[in-house]
């Protein structure tokens, strides 16, 4: 399998306050997530079972949930955002692990194009995601 940098370790906040500057609002922003039920999605939660279910090595449940992640945080943050682009590398971690070449290529090159706009080709992110490519 290739050496894949990016670990499932999706800072919502943090990728945030990059992008905003403003930590508070986007912690508000990131607790108050709903569903279009009104449910409540707690994405941070989410990456925490994310994690553990990729470190169980139960890949299809670990896909499943953050492609459900993905879907939230593109309605909620925007399909141009850090959130997005931080679950858009997730998703091609769990590919990777499947041995999905061609999927994760497309989550890879999805997210490397939002990192750019919002970084600058410069910066560790962008880095990180083509090394994976």
């Amino acid at each position: 399998m290739p050496s894949v940098v990016v670990t499932l370790t999706c800072a919502i906040v943090l990728a945030g306050v990059i992008q905003t500057g403003n930590a508070q609002s986007v912690y508000a922003q990131s607790i108050d997530v709903r569903e279009a039920d009104g449910k409540k999605v707690d994405l941070k939660r989410i990456e925490g079972r994310v994690r553990e279910l990729f470190a169980a090595r139960r890949f299809d449940d670990a896909e499943r949930l953050a492609a459900k992640a993905l879907a939230t945080a593109r309605a909620k943050f925007g399909p141009k955002s850090g959130q997005t682009a931080e679950w858009l590398n997730n998703l091609a971690v769990v590919s990777v692990s499947k041995r999905e070449f061609t999927s994760a290529e497309k989550w890879f090159l999805e997210a490397l194009a939002i990192e750019e706009k919002l970084f600058g080709p410069a910066h560790p992110k962008v880095a990180t995601t083509r090394y994976n490519l």
